[in-house]
């Protein structure tokens, strides 16, 4: 089952690669790139291969004694992107640049999750740029409700198809949108730890709460469902904020996460100019197996995994054009948004304690 408008599946890509071969007048030297591609992500022994760049981590001491925050497997150097010239908010206040150079990525050995090696997972505190996000953050998101409302609407049905009284509370909600879009049949909360996106809620009958699920007062065992849209990636410790949401789900809850994949076809292909990794909270990015043994571990078992796109992506013919712009040409920092996203559901498996 998958959202309709959630792009295209690699089977209707060839049919628009072959099309947007034939946009190009030199079309050989559009496949010659397609096939560079193509090389890097499936060929064990092609010279195109995609490989992690050479380079020596001043964090090295920090990669050894980590381990993968999603399977406990270890970590080898991957990725280094420049931060200079990284137009975020996030990265706008100079002391922030100037601790991070460079966004440094380790990937881990068995499950081929992506983490963060450069002070971003604790040594800085991201919570408080969270926190004190301006207002304009807030903007594109804003901007972008009515991409999103068809994406809300069918997440609702899958989530209740029956339309039975549920609570439900989504964490990191922003600007509550989600919530707002939910049926009248929901009891809904929505936790964020951003104060000035709430500013933006119509409210809807919906409950804000600013801050965490931990920090909430809220009583345990007392969500149906939570949700976590483009969250998990920005946690440094994902099994903490697992185990958070088996006290507070009822017995046979519902969770929902939403998040990057990081072996995913267009991931891979993308490389270091992968939107994902150009995120400066980014520092936490599970592959499907990641996530689903993180959860696992933590007292759930995955009902249903889907691969798609995030709601706002853009079209196929756009990421080919961006892809290849950045990866070859290295116009531009990342690519677009396309078929790198998984939604995975899992229920809290049911114990003595509950």
């Amino acid at each position: 089952e998958e959202y309709p408008a959630g792009g295209l599946s690699l089977d209707s890509s060839i049919s628009w690669l072959e099309q947007l071969g034939g946009l190009f007048p030199p079309g050989h030297l559009f496949w010659c790139g397609v096939l560079h591609i193509w090389l890097g992500m499936v060929h064990p022994f092609s010279i195109y291969r995609i490989s992690p760049p050479a380079f020596t981590s001043p964090y090295g001491k920090e990669i050894d004694l980590m381990t993968c925050v999603f399977c406990g497997g270890s970590l080898v150097e991957f990725r280094r992107i420049p931060t200079e010239g990284l137009s975020e908010l996030m990265i706008a206040d100079p002391s922030i640049r100037e601790e991070l150079p460079y966004l440094i990525h380790v990937r881990c050995q068995a499950c081929r999750s992506i983490l963060a090696a450069d002070g971003r997972m604790d040594r800085i505190d991201l919570n408080i740029i969270y926190k004190n996000l301006p207002e304009d953050y807030w903007t594109p998101f804003i901007e972008a409700r009515s991409g999103l409302k068809g994406f809300y609407g069918w997440v609702d049905h899958l989530l209740n198809p029956d339309q039975t009284p549920l609570t439900i509370g989504d964490i990191g909600c922003g600007d509550g949108f989600f919530l707002e879009n939910l049926g009248s049949q929901w009891r809904r909360i929505g936790i964020e730890p951003g104060a000035n996106a709430l500013d933006y809620s119509d409210r809807n009958g919906v409950r804000f709460i600013n801050g965490t699920l931990e920090s909430s007062g809220l009583d345990e065992h007392s969500f149906d469902v939570l949700t976590y849209f483009d969250v998990i990636e920005h946690l440094p410790d994902i099994n903490r904020e697992l185990q958070m949401a088996g006290r507070f789900l009822k017995s046979g809850g519902k969770l929902l996460i939403f998040t990057g994949n990081a072996t995913s076809w267009s991931a891979r292909a993308a490389a270091d100019r992968w939107a994902y990794l150009n995120y400066v909270g980014h520092i936490a990015i599970p592959s499907e197996k990641g996530l689903r043994l993180a959860l696992q571990s933590n007292g759930f078992a995955v009902t249903q995994t889907i691969r798609l796109s995030h709601p706002l992506h853009r079209s196929f013919i756009r990421w080919v054009v961006t892809l290849l712009a950045s990866r070859f040409l290295r116009v531009g920092r990342a690519t677009t948004l396309f078929r790198d996203h998984q939604l995975v559901i899992a229920r809290k498996i049911e114990t003595l304690a509950d």
